[in-house]
């Protein structure tokens, strides 16, 4: 027996935000209980629609949803409009648990780019509260400029050997912003555990479905790394989300820590793989915006990459996690070279790792000097993405012995690398703006143990 599919309504009236003409949509909720499983209700009397649900093929299923979020020119609808959605349904009861699991989209996000959800109600509501949504000026011109009014720092093109990618086109420094991006497509994890694979791929393709057509048109032209030409639309969105798609830690005020956001973002989903990339991202949950940041200067001519993996790890750990989760075989400088230098890059990322927790444990046996080694092995190595942290430990070990220009030097060192990539409110982040500002009065100034702070740093 299949799961639950609902279309739950309440009557009432409410005055949707402004249409594209300045004039106010006014839509209806219209009751209506739709149940999908053998033996349930076999219509809702307000669609007027006679098929037996008991035999209804996914296409009835489809045409339900459809009808029932079509809602135009502030016309009657049967769309729910909860917080900013244009449209909140199906829902899916989930095999595991009562609640639901639905499909909420605002089509005028972001300035008519739009944005779905696959989650709960609850979560929907909570998202739906972030300044992103209540404040729309926040993400004015946030997304790349698809009229090219506003010079790119990029563009798109054939990369030997890895499909399209993005190609930097002028100079650009450490820490600058390359590109933004609000999400397309939110998936809330319990929506892989609580629904068979068919429910939870029959609401991932109406999620994307119910996008602007544009919006659409660029998702489906993301890379699945396989051959979709006979493959039923479903397992293809499937495939293009769980090839381009970001793991997304939940806000720190979401009550529902312990489910993650699996998130799409198509042009920053153009950015591929390498395991010493030039950029690196932060979801800043305010605005509900992916950020790519230089992780060191870059040169115009060279591709823009992300690393879609723990890079401190050993190579064949990092080429084995690659071909199992995107299928691919990784061609970057440091998975090619030479068995010998492949064996020096292992034995550096190996000594980092030995080094890392002297610092974080309490009491530390750690020395500045040590700080010092593992920042050379992080910059030989080009591990820049985590590199403020042994700035950040150098920083705390210098003011621990008194030495309070080494300390201040490492601590601007720790922000100017890390604030792009974690942001001013980390806990490492406030540490260091406290101790350039008075390195005598921070608890680390002339502690011999350089006491450790308790902060999980996620990698």
């Amino acid at each position: 027996m299949r799961s639950l599919l609902y279309f739950p309504l309440h009557v009432m009236t409410v005055v949707a935000h402004a249409s594209g003409h300045g004039q106010n949509e006014v839509c209806a909720f219209n009751s209506l209980f739709v149940q999908h499983s053998s033996g349930g209700p076999e219509y809702a009397a307000e669609l007027q629609l006679q098929p037996s649900l008991e035999t209804a093929d996914e296409d009835i299923l489809r045409q339900l949803a459809s009808d029932a979020i079509s809602c135009r020119n502030g016309t009657l609808c049967d769309a729910p409009r909860v917080q900013n959605w244009t449209s909140s349904l199906p829902c899916i009861k989930g095999i595991f648990s009562d609640e639901e699991i639905c499909v909420f989209t605002d089509s005028n996000f972001a300035q008519g780019r739009g944005i779905s959800l696959v989650t709960t109600p609850a979560r929907a509501q909570f998202i739906a509260s972030q300044p992103a949504f209540t404040s729309s000026a926040l993400i004015k011109n946030v997304n790349p400029d698809r009229a090219h009014t506003i010079p790119a720092n990029y563009k798109m093109k054939e990369i030997p050997g890895k499909g399209m990618g993005l190609e930097a086109i002028r100079h650009m420094k450490q820490g600058q912003l390359i590109m933004a991006n609000t999400p397309s497509l939110m998936i809330d994890y319990r929506s892989f555990e609580w629904l068979p694979l068919q429910d939870h791929q029959l609401l991932q393709t109406m999620a994307v479905e119910y996008l602007p057509e544009a919006h659409q048109a660029a998702i489906m032209q993301l890379s699945t790394h396989d051959d979709v030409t006979d493959m039923p639309k479903d397992e293809i969105i499937s495939k293009i989300t769980s090839t381009n798609s970001f793991d997304i830690t939940p806000h720190r005020e979401d009550l529902e820590q312990d489910y993650k956001l699996f998130t799409l973002f198509p042009d920053i989903a153009r950015l591929n793989h390498d395991c010493r990339p030039n950029a690196a991202y932060r979801f800043d949950h305010a605005t509900m915006t992916q950020k790519i940041h230089a992780l060191r200067d870059i040169l115009p001519g060279e591709e823009l990459t992300l690393s879609y993996t723990n890079p401190s790890v050993s190579r064949r750990e990092r080429q084995d996690r690659l071909k199992r989760l995107w299928g691919f075989q990784c061609g970057c400088k440091s998975c090619t070279q030479n068995e010998r230098r492949g064996k020096e890059s292992d034995d550096r990322v190996a000594q980092i790792n030995s080094l890392k927790p002297k610092f974080t444990d309490y009491p530390s046996t750690a020395t500045a000097a040590m700080a010092e080694l593992l920042i050379n092995l992080s910059r030989q190595e080009g591990l820049w993405e985590t590199i403020y942290l042994p700035y950040t430990y150098a920083a705390l070990k210098y003011n621990s012995i008194g030495e309070s220009s080494m300390a201040v030097k490492h601590a601007h060192m720790a922000m100017q690398y890390g604030l792009p990539l974690v942001g001013n409110e980390h806990s490492y982040m406030i540490e260091m703006a406290t101790l350039v500002d008075k390195p005598s009065e921070h608890w680390s100034w002339r502690t011999s143990l350089g006491q450790s702070i308790n902060v999980v740093i996620e990698e």
